[in-house]
């Protein structure tokens, strides 16, 4: 009998549910449901959306913009002025003074009106602006599906480790009841102690007991899976498609120019250096095209088929700044500051990602040692193992001596589970800091 622990291709594992009722996940499926579920990624893509219209909006501002309106007033009281008499009459003569009307009762005019920008100083750069902030939206959405597949990975490796550990328990449990019955066998042939009896009926509880707790810890591992895949949180989950011969392929060369965050800061650091460009650019003159075309009816009796007079001008519109206060200088010494900031968090991330890298090399180096070793150190308790067990069957060891291989064979599966699992994390984290997750 063995007890090496069979990590292989894990396809059909099911503790608490039927076959047919376990959902089995490979790390690919689980990563797929969880990226189209997580609700940060949907929410980002909206964010890309939401910059792509606004780089095409900038597209209308060289295009003319034309107004049509209509305006019907009825003057209930016409405004009245008095001019001298003496405006009339002939000279030595006396008048009396005039009251005068303006306007009529109806005025009915209609209007189209247009503009054009001729010249326009800061489109260029509001659309350079508009490009990097749409490139800064999708870089921080990979960024976020690179935390998102870290997140999911982990918790697949999660409930990987959690079935090993269940069934590991199921295999002391039964380890247990085996050591049992030969224990009482033995006592009844008179060569074991009462109390070799009890401590092997506390065993077998205590397997028992660390069996129900690695099940109930395989059902919370379960539980966070679900919910980053998005799956109902009483969903039974099985993962499957890990093949493990030996010790997994060191991961690729690093590539932290590829990291997200660096891209994200150099991004925003371009747009610092832009709107340092657009604040100048505001400064320039610009010029607009402008022509209105209108007519007007004015009547006291609404006879609308006449009395239309028409309007019609066109021009030129030119502004320039002349004097701001020194505004434009102060802006520009603000935004500066900013790309300062932002040029020494690039460098401070730079310097973070380096580090990173470092110490997450260095724990995947530990955990690749650990894990054969402790591969070896299984081989050994288990051949120990099955000596002590034929030994104390036979008569020809005590039950303390077989009690002390089942512990140490405990302590190489519990070591070799753990440190398989470390291997991958570290992995995971390499990956991650490297820029190749």
């Amino acid at each position: 009998m063995k007890y090496l622990i069979p990590i292989i291709l894990i396809a059909g594992f099911s503790i608490s549910a039927s076959a047919q009722d376990t959902l089995l996940l490979t790390l690919e499926d689980a990563l797929t449901r969880g990226l189209q579920h997580n609700y940060d990624l949907r929410n980002q893509r909206v964010n890309i959306d939401l910059a792509k219209k606004e780089f095409d909006k900038l597209g209308a501002r060289r295009a003319p913009v034309v107004i049509a309106s209509g305006d019907l007033r009825t003057n209930l009281v016409l405004p009245t002025t008095i001019i001298p008499g003496a405006a009339f009459a002939s000279q030595g003569q006396d008048a009396e003074d005039r009251e005068i009307r303006f306007g009529t009762i109806f005025n009915l005019s209609g209007t189209v009106s247009a503009t054009y920008p001729v010249i326009d100083p800061v489109l260029s750069s509001d659309r350079e602006i508009a490009g990097v902030k749409q490139r800064l939206e999708e870089t921080i959405f990979e960024k976020q599906k690179t935390n998102t597949r870290l997140a999911i990975a982990e918790a697949w490796y999660d409930v990987l480790l959690q079935q090993e550990q269940s069934r590991l328990a199921a295999q002391k449990q039964s380890r247990a009841q085996d050591l049992l019955a030969i224990t009482a066998t033995r006592l009844e042939a008179g060569v074991a102690l009462p109390s070799d009896l009890e401590r092997s009926r506390l065993d077998t509880a205590n397997a028992r007991a660390a069996w129900e707790q690695a099940q109930n810890q395989l059902v919370l591992s379960r539980q966070t899976l679900a919910f980053r895949t998005g799956l109902p949180m009483d969903t039974p989950i099985a993962v499957s498609g890990i093949t493990v011969a030996g010790v997994p392929d060191a991961p690729s060369d690093a590539q932290p120019e590829q990291r997200w965050e660096l891209r994200e800061e150099q991004l925003r650091l371009d747009l610092t250096r832009l709107e340092i460009d657009r604040l100048g650019q505001q400064y320039k003159p610009n010029l607009s095209l402008y022509g209105s075309a209108s007519v007007q009816h004015l009547s006291d009796d609404f006879a609308i088929w006449q009395r239309w007079f028409p309007l019609v001008f066109a021009g030129l519109q030119a502004n320039l700044t002349l004097f701001d206060g020194q505004l434009k200088r102060r802006n520009q010494e603000i935004v500066q500051l900013q790309g300062l900031q932002r040029q020494q968090n690039l460098e401070r991330w730079r310097e973070d990602i380096r580090y990173e890298i470092a110490i997450a090399q260095t724990a995947l180096q530990n955990a690749s040692v650990q894990w054969t070793n402790y591969r070896q150190n299984l081989d050994i308790a288990a051949r120990l193992l099955e000596l002590e067990r034929e030994r104390y069957a036979g008569g020809k060891a005590l039950y303390s001596d077989y009690l002390n291989a089942e512990y140490s064979l405990r302590e190489a599966e519990n070591n070799l589970l753990r440190g398989w699992y470390a291997y991958l994390t570290a992995k995971l984290k390499w990956e991650k800091a490297a820029g190749v997750l």
